[in-house]
């Protein structure tokens, strides 16, 4: 069984912590906005400020309510003038909780500092700095032979479009989209091997540069690639996705069997949920689940 190294732990903690961050900032958006439409509220309520009431012994609806002090009448429960005081009083404390929470968050975000491998060797001396981490330490020498030869296929072509290589994922392998970096995270938390962006000659002649092309850790032999495709609205997008799907099958990949496709969801997310089951059925053995 492939154990649960530290760098795997140091993968998965990466995409969990770029994951509460990015959950941070959107809750911080969301208070400011709720902060802004209370403060409207409340100062329609302007007259019902620091108002004091008080309540008679009965309980429910037949509960009264009284100005303090004169001990003047205002009306039951469901009164618009009772009602307003409430909503006045609840606005308030609503209004002086939301600003503690929204300076915490700030303090927060303004000195909190990623922790992920690109984040920790840009902040070290050049010297120092690691090209990657092994997180294969464990993988039996056929998975180590595999990459070796797989990475020197792919140097035999040169770099392709590097421009666009803009996400460092935590093995310090570059990619080109936030979806193809959570990918490569889970992959690597789940110790497949795998090369990115390896080139692959189609039937037609024409070279694809494969997103994943991966070793499944079950044989150590059977090879089985994933192309992950975005903007699936975009029409011209979509037909680039058919002639792939094509090209692919008339090639002998066949979709769910040793080619998986995966997608961004309509808001551009990637599914984490769906590619751990695509893991687990056909990238590993079943005792590796834990």
């Amino acid at each position: 069984m492939i154990r649960f190294s530290l760098f795997k732990v140091i993968s998965y903690n990466s995409l969990m912590e770029k994951y509460l961050l990015n959950l941070s900032n959107s809750l911080l958006k969301m208070l400011k906005e709720r902060q802004k439409k209370i403060e409207q509220e409340y100062e329609r309520l302007y007259p019902y400020r620091n108002v004091i009431i008080h309540p008679s012994h009965k309980k429910g609806a037949s509960r009264k309510y009284y100005y303090s002090g004169d001990r003047k009448y205002i009306g039951a429960e469901s009164s618009e003038e009772v009602i307003k005081i409430k909503k006045a009083r609840y606005f308030s404390q609503a209004l002086v909780t939301i600003e503690k929470d929204i300076k915490l968050l700030e303090k927060l975000l303004k000195g909190y500092r990623l922790s992920g491998f690109a984040e920790i060797n840009a902040v070290i001396p050049r010297t120092y700095r690691l090209q990657s981490l092994d997180y294969y330490e464990d993988l039996p020498d056929a998975g180590k032979e595999w990459m070796r030869k797989k990475e020197a296929e792919k140097a035999e072509y040169g770099p392709w479009h590097p421009e666009g290589l803009i996400h460092t994922v935590s093995n310090g392998i570059k990619v080109r989209t936030k979806s193809e970096m959570a990918i490569a995270e889970i992959l690597l938390r789940n110790g497949i091997p795998f090369v990115y962006e390896l080139p692959h000659v189609l039937k037609n002649g024409k070279i694809v540069h494969t997103d994943f092309t991966i070793l499944s850790t079950i044989d150590y032999k059977t090879e089985i690639l994933l192309e992950h495709e975005g903007s699936m609205a975009d029409s011209g997008y979509r037909d680039k996705h058919a002639w792939r799907v094509e090209n692919y099958y008339l090639s002998g990949y066949v979709p769910n069997v040793n080619i998986f496709f995966t997608y961004d969801g309509m808001n551009g997310s990637v599914d984490g949920e769906s590619i751990q089951r695509i893991v687990d059925g056909w990238f590993r053995p079943a005792d590796n689940y834990a």
